[in-house]
């Protein structure tokens, strides 16, 4: 994804969204794929000490509220994704003999 932020700050939250859940991806797939020799902790525990080790040192000069701000922000962005975008199966493949007969094929 590209690091330029966009003109809207809505669009810039979307932007950052969108490149944290892609980091996040990566790195659970390889935690997924390379799972730990101490498989006590379950993927979701182990991210969660890695992010929190991670940020405590680089964002150590935010402020509490900054952080409470932001938890705020994803959980109502994530209601709303919840809510709003709903995932749906795909219907079974076309025939596609049955296609070329109703066209009048063969």
């Amino acid at each position: 994804m590209s690091e330029t932020r966009s003109a809207s700050p809505l669009q810039a939250f979307v932007d950052s969204l969108l490149q944290s859940t892609g980091q996040l991806t990566v790195i659970v797939d390889h935690m997924q794929r390379y799972p730990s020799d101490s498989a006590e902790r379950s993927i979701d525990e182990a991210l969660r000490t890695l992010l929190a080790d991670v940020l405590e040192i680089k964002l150590e000069r935010r402020r509490p509220a900054e952080f409470a701000a932001a938890a705020s922000l994803l959980d109502s962005a994530r209601e709303a994704i919840g809510a709003e975008i709903l995932l749906a199966e795909p219907g079974p493949a076309p025939n596609r003999a049955a296609r070329r007969r109703r066209r009048g094929g063969h």
